[in-house]
């Protein structure tokens, strides 16, 4: 069975520098080697140096990945993981007579791990003459490109659309289970540009989507999103403008009172050049991670290995390589905690 993880799941996991099997004063050693210009960059890089700056990156760079806020990160120990959605308990009820019990719905989705590398090498006399340390720098970008992959993960399940686990694409306008009546997720607005919104139409903008939210209610009928305050925006750079004013500006573009900011609702936007239309924006619930809108699950944590001076393939071709792997996937959560909402 998966294990849930919290915001930092490679810390959580405890995946930092410790984990290295050399005493911690010599793994700074070497990771300063390489950072210190009393040193030089051209200083011999030793392998457990570049797993030790490898795991930190991955480490201190978990925050900011947005895929993570509006994800719940499982650790997974088999190929397939079916995660399971069972139905709301019932409302209580004046107990009158005898018990009533109710079959919970049983519902779930089940998420393949799937093997990823990424690969960089340095020819011998350019990783010898590195002497500004930029061919090293590189190596810890191997930490950061797994970070980032979640995101691409999650921009092509989002548009791709696929089934949810009521069996209807993820956003739609059709959605219903049990009593929760027609539950619309995506929504559209009129809009003066359908690749730049004004301050002022980013406002209603992010006030529809986030009251949609508080629309949507679950299959015993009571509401899904009740207390619902923090809402991530997932949308193109052409939109950013707009709607990073409206959430940092406290007054409207007409001088009075920014209103969005009266709502005790929280927003912050991505911009997410992946995204393949100027004209969609996807806003997710973040502070309910009981049923969030996206799976992270990962069977292999990524790791790092280094061939350098002095290794085999060294010698044979005359160059360096560094490879970090990783064994993962992601897949669709609950569709009450996402919005899409397009621009027309």
């Amino acid at each position: 069975m998966p294990m849930i993880l919290s915001a930092n799941p490679y810390e959580s996991i405890g995946v930092d520098v410790t984990l290295i099997d050399e005493p911690r004063g010599v793994r700074d050693a070497d990771r300063l080697a390489v950072a210190n210009p009393s040193v030089g960059y051209n200083a011999p890089l030793t392998t457990r140096g570049i797993r030790g700056m490898f795991y930190e990156a991955l480490e201190l760079g978990a925050q900011s990945v947005w895929a993570m806020a509006c994800g719940l990160f499982f650790l997974s120990d088999t190929e397939t993981e079916s995660h399971k959605w069972l139905g709301q308990v019932p409302e209580p009820r004046k107990h009158i007579g005898g018990l009533n019990l109710n079959q919970l719905r049983n519902l779930g989705v089940s998420i393949t791990n799937e093997e990823y590398e990424t690969s960089i090498r340095f020819k011998k006399r350019d990783w010898r003459n590195d002497k500004t340390g930029h061919m090293r720098r590189r190596l810890p970008q191997l930490a950061t490109a797994y970070l980032d992959h979640w995101n691409s993960l999650v921009v092509t399940l989002i548009e791709a659309n696929g089934s949810a686990f009521d069996g209807v694409a993820f956003f739609s306008d059709s959605h219903s289970l049990g009593s929760s009546g027609t539950l619309d997720n995506n929504i559209s607005y009129n809009a003066s540009s359908t690749s730049a919104l004004t301050k002022t139409e980013a406002i209603d903008v992010l006030t529809q989507g986030a009251a949609q939210f508080f629309t949507f209610k679950d299959d015993q009928g009571r509401p899904a999103n009740q207390g619902a305050r923090d809402f991530l925006v997932v949308g193109p750079p052409g939109h950013a403008p707009g709607c990073i004013a409206a959430i940092n500006d406290s007054l409207n573009a007409n001088g009075g009172t920014n209103e969005l900011s009266n709502l005790g609702w929280r927003f912050r936007y991505v911009p997410e050049a992946r995204l393949g239309s100027a004209a969609v924006l996807y806003m997710f619930r973040v502070d309910d991670k009981s049923s969030p809108a996206f799976i992270l699950q990962e069977e292999d944590t990524p790791s790092v290995e280094f061939l350098g001076e002095g290794s085999e393939h060294w010698i044979k071709n005359n160059e360096a390589i560094g490879t970090a792997k990783a064994t993962r996937a992601a897949g669709l959560g609950d569709y009450k905690k996402a919005v899409k909402i397009t621009i027309t």
